[in-house]
Parts: C-alpha cells; sequence; structure tokens
C-alpha cells in the first residue's frame, strides 16, 4: 500500500506544488518494470600461457538504497521504485590479458572496464528523509559512469608466495534536471562521493618451515 502524489504540471517536483494524491491498497500494482540481463563472457586462448578475456553484462535493480547522513545517527532508507523513481539500469563491459610465466610460478593479469548507470539517485542541496512522505521532492534522478583499469601479478610457488593489485578508476554522476533547482554542478558530471582512483593492494605470505607459514 502507498499514496502516489500528483504535482501541478510544468512546475519541480516541490512539497507545495502537490495538488492532488491517488492512494493503492495492498496488493494494487502502482507501477510496472521489466527488463532483460543479458551476460556475455568470451575467453580466447592465444597460446597454453596467455589467454584474453571480454565480458559484457547488463543489471536492473529495482530497490534504492538512500542514505541521510544529516541526522545525529545515519539513515538507510530502502525505495522501491515507483512512478517517480525507474530502476537503475547498468551496462558494463571489460577486457583483460591474462598470461603465466615459468611454470605457473608466476601470473599477470590486466583489465579495462567501463560502466554506465542510468536512474541513479541523488539529493537535492538541504534534503532530509526524516519523516518525509514525499522523496520524489527531495531525490533528483541522474545518471553515472565509471571506467578504469585493474593491474595483478602473483607469485604462486616458493617459501614467498604473495600478490600485488592496483586499480585506477573513477566514478563520475551527472545530475541535469529541467529546472535549476534540478541541476548539481550546473548539469554537468561530479566526482561521486566514492570515486577513489588509486587503489593497491598487497598480500604475502612466507614460509618458515614446511610446516609453519
Amino acid at each position: 500500500p502507498g499514496t502516489k502524489y500528483i504535482y501541478q504540471p510544468g512546475e519541480p517536483l516541490e512539497p507545495q506544488h502537490a495538488i492532488d494524491s491517488v492512494v493503492y491498497g495492498g496488493g494494487s500494482v502502482m507501477q510496472f518494470y521489466h527488463g532483460p540481463e543479458p551476460r556475455l563472457s568470451a575467453r580466447y586462448s592465444l597460446n597454453q600461457f596467455s589467454s584474453i578475456k571480454l565480458g559484457y553484462n547488463r543489471i536492473y535493480q529495482f530497490v534504492h538504497l538512500i542514505s541521510n547522513t544529516a541526522a545525529i545517527t545515519p539513515v538507510d532508507v530502502w525505495q522501491s521504485s515507483n512512478s517517480f523513481f525507474k530502476p537503475q539500469l547498468a551496462d558494463q563491459v571489460s577486457a583483460g590479458y591474462f598470461r603465466s610465466l615459468k611454470e605457473n610460478m608466476y601470473e599477470v593479469y590486466g583489465e579495462l572496464f567501463y560502466k554506465h548507470i542510468a536512474n541513479v539517485l541523488d539529493f537535492k542541496d538541504g534534503a532530509s528523509l526524516i519523516l518525509n512522505n514525499k522523496l520524489e521532492t527531495a531525490l533528483l534522478p541522474g545518471k553515472a559512469k565509471s571506467y578504469g583499469v585493474e593491474l595483478s601479478a602473483t607469485k604462486n610457488r616458493g617459501r614467498l608466495q604473495g600478490a600485488m593489485n592496483y586499480t585506477y578508476s573513477r566514478s563520475f554522476r551527472q545530475v541535469n534536471g529541467a529546472y535549476d533547482i534540478e541541476k548539481i554542478n550546473n548539469g554537468k558530471f561530479f566526482p561521486a562521493n566514492f570515486d577513489q582512483p588509486h587503489v593497491v593492494n598487497l598480500t604475502w605470505r612466507y614460509a618458515i618451515s614446511r610446516r609453519h607459514y
């Protein structure tokens, strides 16, 4: 069950522009979404030591996680897609190269990826989720993109074993609504909150003896 608010045509979605509402009872359909989620992958062996991998996948997410950090304790709200919030749609492509060296003692791997996401949600300035029954007036739909490269080197044998991974990736969002109040950064792309360009991970294991590591 839920309530759908109707707003004044030609005006931004603001609480003062609500002119009517429609109440849906339990079991009623407020909005219906569907879509295919294909996943394709291909691997081509150049020889017994190296190969190339290609991949594509599409993913829908019909429930949005909305976090409000303005409160004393953060508030997380799970909002299902509805007439105002379309499901997120992500398309990702990737290409990678793998090679083993010295009879599989060493392995190196590199991968490029690009992802495009439609219908992501972001906050208006000063928006709050606390006791807000009109979330569509506090959130703005937009799109996102991310891309990067991941490099990995692994040592599989010997007393000292380990792996080194380096990732360079960027994540951007764009919110460019029809009205100035529905724009962020003047409608231009801006780094997402979780944009982290450089990540390095090192793991290792050393065998002191045949029984102790």
